[in-house]
């Protein structure tokens, strides 16, 4: 794709209406069961200390084999940005690679506590390019990687560059607030880099949701890159690599 540099897109909020249109038909359904996950209710606007307490206070009750739901990641309209392009469907990849301070323990290539989470599933692209790396498991009509992960080495990926979609969404996961019966992005509580991770989300989608209204008031409808590193760079340098960042670009649709 060459430099990443030079292909920022300069409609990103229209790329991204592109590749929702593509994807949000193939997520699959998510178990009756899921809401047994997480009891507690997410909160908006919250400072530092109050996001930290209030991760510490559900791992003091309930453990960390939980996923402690973003209301700001919410799938429907109780999000009032839902409707400007979808920004759901495509932001997490953007905000794992920008915040994730990830700490090589390998849990997200291993079993975890959900029983339906069998392993990575897979689009037809990924299971082709894969198959002949490692075995691969279908179930259900999809492709997966079961846990733990046949390209596992130890503690690192013998493929980490060209890891799928899946791997590089971790520690985000489904999630259903029972009380609102709504369902958004959770994070998995039992990655070690997942509170700080959590608690940065929280911190800086406001400030993305704030920027959007404005722009959408002024009836501007681009949304750059260059716009989510000035908004991000309060949460330290942008570390974001060249393959993830051509990854990011290549399945918002940009060449």
């Amino acid at each position: 794709m060459g430099n990443p540099e030079e292909q920022r897109p300069q409609d990103f909020l229209g790329a991204v209406r592109k590749i929702v249109a593509k994807e949000t038909a193939k997520k699959p359904a998510l178990p009756d069961s899921a809401s047994n996950t997480s009891s507690i209710e997410p909160v908006r606007g919250l400072t530092r200390f109050e996001l930290e307490k209030n991760w510490d206070e559900e791992a003091a009750r309930n453990g960390v084999e939980r996923i402690m739901g973003i209301s700001s990641l919410r799938f429907n309209k109780s999000n009032p940005f839902w409707g400007q392009g979808k920004l759901m469907d495509f932001l997490p990849l953007y905000l794992v690679a920008r915040f994730l301070k990830c700490q090589q323990c390998s849990r997200c290539c291993r079993p975890n506590f959900l029983y339906w989470d069998k392993g990575v599933v897979l689009s037809r692209e990924e299971a082709l390019r894969l198959k002949h790396l490692c075995k691969l498991e279908k179930r259900n009509g999809v492709f997966i990687m079961k846990y733990p992960c046949p390209l596992l080495n130890g503690k690192h990926c013998r493929h980490y560059r060209s890891r799928p979609a899946g791997c590089r969404l971790f520690p985000f996961n489904r999630w259903y607030d029972d009380a609102a019966g709504e369902e958004g992005l959770g994070v998995l509580m039992h990655c070690p880099a997942a509170k700080e991770f959590y608690v940065t989300v929280s911190l800086f989608m406001p400030i993305l949701f704030k920027f959007v209204a404005e722009r959408v008031q002024a009836g501007a409808e681009g949304f750059t890159f260059e716009d989510l590193d000035v908004l991000s760079a309060k949460f330290g340098p942008n570390k974001i690599s060249p393959e993830d960042l051509n990854y990011i670009l290549e399945k918002a649709g940009i060449s």
